[in-house]
């Protein structure tokens, strides 16, 4: 079990991560919470592959490359990106990761490593055999796979299957359910034997393993803010000033209605302003063929992403609103915030991401849409999405009944 100390000596873990996409750094930072939670001695040390290990003009570079694709909505960049991004970089980073992973592990008391990204693996994966010779140690790399495990989760598995025999036996891949019913499954895709394989509890913030959380009342939502300007800011762009049932210097709680929808959007951490304003257009004809609805339009977004301030102080502007509209734009929020939305929401629209897909299949989200941007002869489509997340908005669709939207669409409102 990963982080579980069976000598007398604290245990010193290195946590390997890397910031593109969010849910790798989402997975590390969960993992190490609990892992200091059950073991408050443990060392750990938690290093960017990009930006700690490939130095940071690099790292920025292959950052602003998968980012900027997906934050301008180039989706034909972001696709190549998906596919050739990782079998590119590895070769030319190899050299570098290797010298660094290999620094670390002779330079610190190492006693587990754990890596929740698909980067350079076969690097950490000599410099460890090696280091493993001289320190007459017997490291492994437990590679936490934060993607739902199918066959489209290609830049995780392909690297492994790549790889020398000898380095993928250092492998512990931890996988999440549910597992794949394909006989020999992870031989044929990763070459790994069963052995290497572990099923793990999935690596999300602790709110979502909260039953008590999870059980509070439906209707009642806090959600936190930075500043009275931001509070300000959301109250007056919601208007939100007859439904706050409580409020600090910190945060507020609102009480929607009975008969009112509460709908989260929740598109990743370099969402398109674009679609946010395209998903709001459709919620105002909404709101005027049902006047006797209110619906409460939960986006949480990045605010350092570039266009999401602009597009929130547009709303302040917005001429002839419906009163029953109340589109509520949030920054960095608590995680009890985001696992009550995700759970009780009357309907989410998220993207299909490893993490965001496991946390649906946790709060059993019946209600759920997996945003595209890809219309096949009128209809939302899978095509043109990251292989993996296709993947994983299959498994959705399949064991809680998600379904497909495209931001033109509007009939899951109708």
């Amino acid at each position: 079990m990963l982080g579980k100390n069976n000598s007398v000596n604290p245990s010193f873990i290195l946590i390997i991560t890397m910031i593109c996409g969010g849910g790798h750094l989402q997975a590390a930072d969960a993992i190490k919470k609990k892992i200091l939670a059950d073991n408050p001695e443990t060392t750990i040390l938690q290093v960017d592959i990009f930006n700690d290990w490939m130095g940071k003009f690099f790292g920025s570079f292959f950052t602003q490359c998968w980012n900027t694709p997906l934050r301008k909505g180039h989706h034909f960049i972001s696709l190549f990106t998906s596919y050739f991004g990782i079998p590119i970089a590895d070769p030319i980073f190899f050299i570098p990761i290797f010298i660094q992973a290999f620094l670390a592990f002779q330079r610190y008391p190492i006693t587990e490593v754990i890596d929740t990204q698909p980067m350079g693996t076969s690097a950490i994966c000599l410099a460890m055999k090696l280091s493993n010779r001289l320190k007459k140690q017997k490291l492994v790399l437990n590679k936490i796979l934060t993607e739902i495990p199918t066959r489209r989760a290609i830049h995780f598995f392909h690297p492994l299957k790549l790889m020398p025999k000898l380095l993928r036996k250092l492998i512990q891949l931890h996988i999440v359910e549910p597992f794949p019913q394909e006989q020999n499954f992870f031989k044929r895709q990763t070459g790994l034997e069963k052995d290497q394989i572990q099923l793990i509890d999935p690596p999300l913030r602790e709110a979502f393993f909260d039953q008590m959380l999870l059980d509070s009342p439906k209707r009642k939502i806090a959600i936190s803010f930075q500043s009275d300007v931001e509070k300000l800011s959301i109250v007056k762009i919601g208007k939100l000033e007859n439904y706050i049932e409580e409020q600090n210097e910190k945060s507020l709680t609102l009480n929607c209605q009975n008969k009112s929808k509460i709908i989260t959007i929740m598109l990743g951490s370099q969402p398109h302003t674009k679609v946010f304003e395209k998903y709001l257009d459709g919620f105002i004809n909404s709101c005027k063929k049902k006047p006797h609805i209110s619906y409460f339009i939960f986006i949480l977004g990045n605010p350092s992403s570039p266009g999401f301030e602009d597009f929130r102080i547009s709303l302040l502007y917005l001429d002839s609103r419906p009163k029953n509209f109340h589109p509520i734009i949030l920054s960095i929020q608590e995680q009890k915030t985001v696992a009550h939305l995700l759970k009780y929401s009357d309907l989410t629209i998220t993207r299909s991401g490893g993490l965001t897909s496991m946390e649906l299949l946790k709060v059993e989200q019946k209600n759920a849409r997996i945003h595209t941007n890809f219309l096949k002869e009128g209809k939302p489509s899978l095509k043109r999405m990251p292989p993996w997340e296709i993947g994983n908005a299959e498994v959705l669709i399949e064991k809680i009944g998600a379904k497909m939207i495209h931001p033109d669409l509007i009939e899951f409102l109708e």
